[in-house]
């Protein structure tokens, strides 16, 4: 048997229904079943460009046939602003050896054609956009004049996206 009468029963529940939404009050919306809250949703452009394969390795003989390397890019370019590829070499090369490179534009951008390669940053490509993770092809050639001595030695080849 209950110690609380059948009369007072439902005095116990309002009050306990009381209680709990004067508890929970911060929660409650005062009569409304929905709400709107202002939502800032911030999707920031990715660009980039990455070596398929980590380094590229050249040995180029001296004064014979240029030396030819192919090698792939995975370029991301989100957005619908139009991008371009560039390329340089991060220090001055010998006199005589002589970089060039060419891109496959792969059905998007616009391949600008073989461009000797120096410590300015040079064109390759234009028009990229809309791009995620999309391989192109390129080529890097590499010629040595007669006038190099024998020598070896390394140079970083920069890739951006401007």
């Amino acid at each position: 048997m209950s110690f609380l009468s059948k009369r007072s029963r439902p005095v116990l529940c309002i009050s306990a229904a009381l209680l709990i939404l004067g508890a929970g009050g911060a929660l409650i919306l005062y009569g409304a079943d929905s709400a709107s809250v202002p939502l800032e949703i911030v999707i920031p452009e990715a660009n980039g460009v990455q070596l398929k394969g980590g380094f590229l390795s050249v040995t180029v003989p001296i004064g014979l046939e240029p030396v030819r390397r192919p090698f792939t890019l995975t370029l991301t370019a989100t957005g619908g602003r139009h991008r371009r590829l560039t390329a340089r070499v991060d220090e001055p090369l010998p006199p005589g050896l002589v970089f060039t490179l060419e891109i496959s534009s792969r059905g998007f951008g616009r391949s600008l054609g073989p461009r000797t390669i120096g410590t300015a940053e040079t064109d390759l490509m234009d028009g990229i956009c809309l791009a995620w993770r999309k391989e192109v092809k390129g080529t890097l050639t590499a010629r040595a004049e007669n006038i190099m001595p024998r020598s070896s030695g390394g140079a970083e080849l920069v890739f951006s996206l401007r």
